[in-house]
């Protein structure tokens, strides 16, 4: 009884010996991963060489730090002795140090599941460089695996031969594999003399000293970013390379130290195949990667060739160790043979291994072959009717093009979905234009430019008794009048009309003022969590990628500090000036957010003699008086190379009044329109929402008036709305406006008190009420550019806000989706209030 409990606990330290190997080493390989991802410069020009290399620069000292940090706190917490074969030692120290190097080189150039997918092939790689340097003998089946193992390694990371950075990154992680068989081979070496010994430097009865410095050191740059001493991402940089580090010390430690004094060589390299699969597998889970079916099909055939590999050396092990009762999965501590008992642990957690890889491939990697398996089969449908709905939301239909196609029944079919028919009627509804055209934002055609027809308004309806005046005005060149160029926009009634005018205006007047330029720097991009900003970015980069203009530079508002601003003057210098341009993100507000005006003044100093190209802005003037006005005033009047362009009429008035110098001025409309007409994809949880702000920008009400107890009312600001993160920067904007887009749909009518809640209300063509602050942000760009449209009010006062939210709801009933059935309140709740809104959830 007493064997049988010695055997159980010693199949339980094994297995937890084995997690937490597996656990440390994904932590590790996380935190670098992380760490070099926030400080990666993203480079978006795959054919200038120059570009290429300082991407590739950044990345090598990225990776430079976060080694020096995992080896410097290897020195402090580990000592390896061994007094034999210090050389050996030697060795084994510095190629430990050369590809702990090389694996973070090859995560700043790919995914981290794609270099550990490579790194899977280290015992192979290992056999063969034995076999290479001393002679040790490749059976059949050796050299059989090894063609298997690596070509279903690379199949998984993907293809190295159409990407530079990814093939770099694979050659890396390949000679980190090499690196490492010479490691292993020294420490073989080692092991034939005098094994080297492993311990810690750190005691036990330290370990509170230093949790509560760790925490005291965290809270310090928390509050070092509170006074903005350091920048909004440090904290989190810092964070990531140190814990790195931590868990390379742990992690390491625990392989040597631990799981080799558990198992036997063999079964140490059988663990070590399992443990990498599922490392893999949580570096795929915990990133951002999307993986094809024919990726999985490839690491399952990489495992199956380690599997063989291994098979192979237990069995010449068994063969070399008859009689003596060792074999391949003995454990080596005391001398003992594991136990039956042990050995089902390490079956158990193969299978699981191999479980959780069988479930990511059918939920991540196959989901259009198997759609069934992620619950798109319950109801059956035609099957031609479910061919055309993907079509109409991202295939062929999706761009503009000179001419409608004609429509078909699929075209009517979203609106069932989650339009005023969503509970599925016998009738198809007639389709209008803009469910022909709302799903052309996002398909293969959605970065061609429209012609100039498809932007034309209809003048052959309301419009024509300003025909002639319309037809004379679409001649004009906006640049040189861009305060008359709201003249159609105020007229047009409708969403679509008005998207489409505003993409025309843009097109005519940045077309003359940036059509010669071939290149671009897009500098203070936004991907934090206010929607409309990174809403602001996806529409310029949806501009500048329709006019061909290649991007070679860009920095998000946190990465703008003045060493990386250097960096891309520095960069510029090997364009010309003719053909170079330098963008500045638009948005809001000149004079409001000092920081964002100090990149742009910093911008000016660094690019001297380039053409600088401000998107869209609003200005609000704080303090005429103040320091920082009296710098925007000297900064923004007078440079002959800058192009200001304000974004309504208010803003170019004290544009005028200020900035009258040798600086262009200019009127255009914002720049999210260029992500065009949405149709709605989600059906309303509300028949109100409120999106409400509390920063300085606020309305300034203090309560939400009460609404009829049979509606539902929700009340928050899309900032605590959290987007899914991403390792590329200009992705996460992408993503966040997506999130703002599904926000705004949360209900049937909007009430707003932010601009973008306005406007991407208007590219999902939702009724909505604009609530203006003492500012007149919101009114004065509305006035400007949207007074005609018929599906939106504006008011300063919240109780008028209801009013005409509802009034909205009364007048589109019949074409506004209804609200989600399982929002129907239940008779056991009629005591309760329903008509204080919901405020306390994002």
């Amino acid at each position: 009884m007493a064997e049988r409990q010695a055997e159980v606990g010693t199949a339980m330290r094994n297995m937890a010996v084995f997690l937490s190997w597996a656990l440390t080493s994904f932590l590790c390989h996380w935190c670098a991963k992380a760490f070099l991802s926030s400080i990666k410069v993203e480079i978006q020009s795959q054919q200038d060489t120059e570009a290429k290399s300082l991407q590739f620069r950044h990345n090598l000292l990225g990776a430079s730090l976060v080694t020096l940090v995992q080896m410097v706190l290897c020195y402090l917490c580990v000592n390896m002795n061994n007094n034999k074969a210090r050389n050996f030692l030697n060795v084994a120290r510095v190629t430990h140090v050369l590809a702990t190097f090389a694996t973070n080189i090859s995560m700043a150039m790919m995914f981290a599941s794609s270099t550990f997918a490579i790194k899977l092939m280290e015992p192979i790689t290992s056999a063969v460089t034995q076999y290479c340097i001393i002679r040790t003998p490749l059976t059949p089946v050796a050299m059989a695996s090894l063609p298997i193992i690596v070509g279903g390694a690379i199949a998984f990371s993907g293809n190295p031969l159409t990407d530079t950075s990814l093939s770099v990154g694979v050659g890396v992680a390949f000679a980190s594999n090499i690196i490492l068989a010479i490691r292993n081979l020294a420490i073989k070496r080692m092991d034939e003399d005098d094994k080297p010994v492993l311990t810690l430097n750190i005691r036990l009865s330290q370990m509170p000293l230093i949790a509560s410095s760790m925490l005291g050191c965290s809270g310090l740059l928390l509050y070092l970013e509170k006074l903005d001493i350091l920048p909004p991402a440090a904290p989190y940089i810092i964070a990531m390379c140190f814990l790195s580090g931590v868990f390379h010390v742990v992690y390491s430690y625990v392989s040597t130290g631990m799981v080799l004094k558990q198992l036997s060589v063999v079964s140490h390299a059988v663990a070590n195949i399992m443990k990498r699969v599922l490392v893999v597998l949580l570096l795929y889970l915990g990133g951002t990667r999307q993986a094809s079916l024919q990726n999985f099909l490839g690491l399952l055939v990489c495992v199956a060739g380690l599997f063989l590999y291994a098979w192979d050396k237990r069995s010449r092990e068994q063969k070399n160790n008859t009689g003596s009762g060792n074999g391949a999965f003995s454990a080596i501590s005391a001398g003992s043979s594991v136990t039956v008992l042990g050995r089902r642990a390490l079956l158990t957690l193969g299978t699981a291994c191999l479980a959780l890889f069988t479930c990511v491939t059918a939920f991540y990697g196959v989901p259009t072959a198997v759609p069934a398996l992620r619950g798109l089969a319950r109801e059956l449908h035609t099957p031609t009717m479910m061919d055309a709905i993907p079509s109409r939301n991202f295939g062929p239909n999706s761009g503009f093009t000179r001419e409608l196609q004609t429509p078909t029944m699929m075209d009517a079919i979203p609106s069932r979905s989650f339009g005023p028919n969503s509970s599925f009627t016998r009738e198809l509804q007639t389709p209008t234009m803009m469910d022909a055209i709302s799903s052309w934002s996002f398909g293969p055609n959605s970065l061609k430019r429209p012609s100039w027809k498809d932007l034309e308004p209809d003048i052959s309806g309301y419009l024509v008794n300003d025909s002639l005046e319309i037809v004379d005005f679409l001649q004009k060149r906006l640049i040189h009048k861009s305060e008359e160029s709201n003249f159609i926009s105020n007229k047009l009634r409708t969403s679509f009309e008005v998207i489409k005018e505003t993409q025309r205006i843009h097109y005519n007047m940045f077309g003359d003022a940036l059509g010669k330029f071939k290149y671009c720097m897009l500098i203070d991009t936004a991907d934090f969590e206010n929607k409309g900003d990174p809403a602001i970015t996806a529409g310029e980069i949806y501009y500048l990628a329709r006019n061909g203009l290649q991007i070679v530079y860009y920095c998000n508002t946190q990465m703008c500090s003045e060493a990386h601003i250097d960096r891309a003057a520095e960069l510029a210098k090997k364009f010309s000036k003719d053909d170079l341009v330098i963008l500045v993100q638009g948005g809001g507000n000149i004079d409001k957010y000092v920081e964002h005006d100090k990149i742009r003044f910093s911008t000016m100093e660094k690019f001297v003699g380039f053409q600088i190209f401000v998107f869209p802005q609003s200005i609000r003037l704080e303090n005429p008086r103040s320091e920082h006005w009296a710098k925007c005033q000297k900064l923004y009047c007078c440079n002959r190379n800058l192009t200001l362009v304000l974004r309504d009429l208010g803003s170019l008035d004290i544009a005028r009044r200020y900035f009258n110098g040798s600086t262009r001025l200019l009127m255009a409309p914002d720049m999210v329109f260029h992500i065009g007409p949405v149709k709605r994809f989600v059906s309303p949880a509300f028949d109100i929402m409120w999106v409400r702000r509390t920063d300085s920008e606020t309305a300034g009400y203090k309560t939400i008036p009460r609404h009829p107890p049979h509606l539902r009312l929700h009340v928050s600001d899309w900032k605590e709305f959290r987007t899914p993160n991403s390792d590329n920067s200009l992705e996460k904007s992408f993503h966040t406006q997506v999130m703002g887009l599904f926000f705004i749909q949360r209900g049937r009518v909007v009430i707003t008190d932010r601009l973008h809640g306005h406007i991407l209300a208007t590219l999902l063509d939702i009724p909505h009420v604009l609530l203006d602050n003492k500012h007149r942000k919101l009114s004065n760009y509305f006035r400007t550019w949207n007074k005609g449209l018929q599906n939106v009010r504006v008011t300063d006062n919240a109780e008028e806000a209801l009013a005409m939210a509802l009034e909205l709801l009364e007048i589109y009933k019949d074409t506004l989706p209804p609200r989600l059935p399982f929002m129907q309140i239940s008779p056991a709740f009629e005591n309760i209030n329903f008509t204080v809104p919901e405020m306390n959830y994002p």
